[in-house]
């Protein structure tokens, strides 16, 4: 079962800044194939872990019913990663302050 998030409609939230800050720093670890681990401002409020495969004007939360109860820097993560043009499959956790995003398979940018 998966769970379709409109990216093209989605807004921004209070961790996309800090998101997009650090990505934008290691966008050639990530094109690499590698872990990244991004510092946010502050801690997010939930802690969470989702598979997402991340195509032109949507992402695929994969093992999730409903997108709706995905930790909120996850979906930053999923927004910044699309701004950026990547696409592709990632498993992203977040806990505290820090997002982990981990390529699932060769991705494109």
């Amino acid at each position: 079962m998966a769970s379709f998030y409109n990216i093209a409609r989605a807004r921004g939230g209070k961790h996309d800044i800090a998101i997009k800050r650090e990505l934008e720093l290691k966008i050639s670890e990530l094109k690499a194939g590698s872990e990244i681990k991004i510092k946010l401002d502050t801690s997010a409020r939930w802690s969470g872990r989702d598979r997402v495969d991340i195509y032109s004007s949507d992402a695929n939360f994969i093992d999730r019913d409903d997108h709706t109860f995905s930790p909120v820097a996850i979906k930053s993560a999923i927004r910044a990663l699309h701004e950026f043009g990547f696409r592709g499959s990632f498993a992203i956790e977040v806990f505290g302050d820090t997002v982990i995003i981990r390529p699932l398979q060769d991705i494109t940018k």
